[in-house]
C-alpha cells in the first residue's frame, strides 16, 4: 500500500524572548518540511520597567501532520 494515513498532533507553545527570536521561530514553522497549521496565536509586548527594554510573549496553538507507518 503506497498511500498512508495522516496523523495530527495538536501542539501548544508559549515562548518568551526577543522580537527577532520569536520571528525566527515563526519562520521555522512556515518553512519547515513538516506541515503545520496554525489554529490560534497571541502576541503581547511589554516594557521592562528597570531597563526600559521590550519583552515579548507568544502563545501559539498549531497542528502538526505526520504520515502514519
Amino acid at each position: 500500500q503506497l498511500t498512508k494515513r495522516l496523523g495530527v498532533v495538536e501542539i501548544n507553545v508559549v515562548a518568551h524572548g526577543g522580537y527577532s527570536d520569536l520571528k525566527d521561530f515563526l519562520r521555522f514553522l512556515e518553512t519547515n518540511v513538516r506541515v503545520f497549521n496554525v489554529q490560534s496565536y497571541g502576541f503581547v509586548a511589554k516594557r521592562i520597567e528597570k531597563t526600559g527594554n521590550m519583552s515579548y510573549n507568544l502563545s501559539i496553538q498549531f497542528d502538526a501532520y505526520y504520515q502514519e507507518s
